[in-house]
């Protein structure tokens, strides 16, 4: 959400301050210059992407005008769930644990946590991690050694697209002069015509400029920077079941474990180590 007030603003700053100059917004939209300049964006990114990168930006794009979903009970559910989880496993051993990480979808506790249940990824990537667990065919330190790696490849999975729109960003002054040398060829073309006429050719190639400057620092890079952020967020979520798994695999209590948990929350929605205790005892 905060994405689209912030190109709200920038559209507006524009087109305010070019109609307190003097200036008709209309002079703006001019489709020729808009189409080369978005058509070889658009063609660009496709040329630079394989296509699991593109649908990956897809849905970071519209991830990023819907804000950010990991929000502070979003972190605090996945830890209490996790916490649940270790408890039943202390309270009925490993056995007790296959229901719930086998079935998912019908666990007694993981369907108390719908936004946990709702992240296929995130639910795949538990259950993944804990069947060696309960098999015993990892160790605490081989486990943590396999999620790190694990994590990283997500955090390149979720970087990629980021990068093509970063470059696509770049670009777009280039595209942009693109489009106005090819507006300054139709001027050229008709340079015995009327004044008004070859002005009106001028105004229109400059708008192939403005565009790619505009697209750019105005709608590009923010959009990336956006994206960034979201997935960091994304790539906490995780960490605390990395965190969590890794405890649990250690043999420390299911409270400790979730101290571990509640470390990699990020810091503006962490919540204090009392608050958190007092939250998962109630839940218990």
């Amino acid at each position: 959400m905060t994405l689209l007030i912030g190109w709200g603003i920038i559209i507006g700053a524009v087109l305010i301050g070019f109609m307190m100059a003097g200036g008709n917004p209309t002079a703006l939209f001019v489709m020729s210059e808009w189409f080369v300049v978005g058509g070889c964006g658009l063609g660009y990114m496709v040329a630079a992407s394989p296509p699991v990168v593109l649908k990956t930006l897809a849905d970071q794009v519209l991830g990023a005008m819907k804000g950010s979903p990991y929000s502070r009970q979003v972190y605090m559910d996945l830890v209490q769930m996790l916490y649940e989880i270790f408890l039943v496993a202390r309270q009925q051993g490993i056995i007790g644990l296959e229901a719930h990480v086998l079935e998912p979808n019908t666990s007694t506790i993981i369907t108390k946590y719908p936004s946990f249940l709702k992240n296929h990824h995130a639910v795949e990537f538990f259950t993944d991690t804990m069947k060696p667990v309960i098999d015993g065919k990892l160790k605490a330190e081989q486990l943590k050694v396999y999620l790190d790696e694990q994590i990283v490849q997500k955090d390149n999975h979720a970087y990629a697209p980021v990068m093509v729109l970063g470059k696509v960003a770049d670009a777009l002054p280039g595209l942009g002069i693109v489009a106005a040398v090819l507006g300054i060829i139709i001027t050229m073309a008709s340079i015995d015509g009327p004044v008004t006429e070859v002005g009106h050719h001028v105004a229109s190639a400059l708008v192939g400029t403005f565009l790619g400057v505009f697209l750019c620092y105005g709608i590009a890079q923010p959009l990336g920077c956006n994206i960034e952020f979201l997935n960091h967020d994304e790539l906490a979520y995780y960490q605390i079941i990395r965190s969590g798994i890794v405890s649990f695999a250690a043999g420390v209590s299911p409270m400790t474990a979730a101290e571990n948990m509640r470390s990699t929350i990020p810091e503006d929605r962490r919540p204090t180590g009392e608050v958190m205790e007092t939250t998962l005892k109630a839940g218990r």
